[in-house]
């Protein structure tokens, strides 16, 4: 089994960095779709052995998930992942009016795939222009289970070549109304060492 990895104090600046470019250009997004202000914050962002992740997920708690597969230069997936009523006051401040039931609808599945999509989309656009390397997503799929349960699918589509997950912690800020989300990017054995490499040269070259 390989060692889990740890960000030094430059990779997780430049990653912040990153984050911060990918968050500004989906919460100009977001504000425009929504015709409201919203704030989105990183709380956190590092390498998570693969073990503790349940432990971070709440793993028991019903939560809904939007998967999309990373294309190109690396191998893997990315997660995002809300609690449900998180996703319903999102959804219902998209459509401008009220969600019933405890189930989505197909319109509002569509709505929640598209704000999963700017998220996960822009801060792939904003990783994908630092470590000079070509990244792309699926079109989103969504799911709605245990968060370790959808933790475990996704796994199990990566064949178990994972053991390190970057891990970031997000907060959204629609007027006064807090809600936190998290994303989760899944990179075989080979993509993440590439990603490092990638990043170390980057670093090396703004010295």
């Amino acid at each position: 089994m390989n060692e889990p990895r740890t960000l030094d104090e430059n990779q997780t600046d430049a990653l912040k960095e990153v984050d911060s470019i990918g968050i500004g250009h989906a919460t100009t997004s977001l504000s425009n779709m929504l015709n409201k202000k919203i704030d989105i914050s990183l709380y956190n962002i590092r390498f998570v052995p693969l073990m503790y992740i349940p432990k971070l997920l709440e793993a028991e708690v019903t939560v809904v998930g939007v998967i999309q597969q990373l294309k190109g230069s690396l191998n893997g997936y990315i997660l995002f992942m809300l609690p449900k009523h998180s996703a319903k006051f999102l959804v219902k401040s998209m459509l401008d009016e009220p969600c019933a039931g405890d189930a989505f609808s197909e319109m509002e599945q569509s709505a929640l795939k598209e704000l999963c999509n700017i998220m996960s989309g822009t801060y792939v656009t904003a990783l994908s222009d630092f470590l000079g390397l070509p990244i792309g997503l699926s079109t989103p799929s969504q799911i709605y289970d245990m968060g370790d349960s959808i933790v475990n699918q996704v796994i199990s589509m990566m064949s178990q070549d994972v053991e390190n997950v970057l891990f970031l912690r997000t907060e959204f800020d629609i007027i006064s109304d807090k809600m936190f989300g998290k994303m989760l990017i899944f990179t075989d054995s080979l993509s993440l060492p590439k990603m490092l490499e990638a990043m170390n040269k980057k670093l090396a070259e703004e010295g």
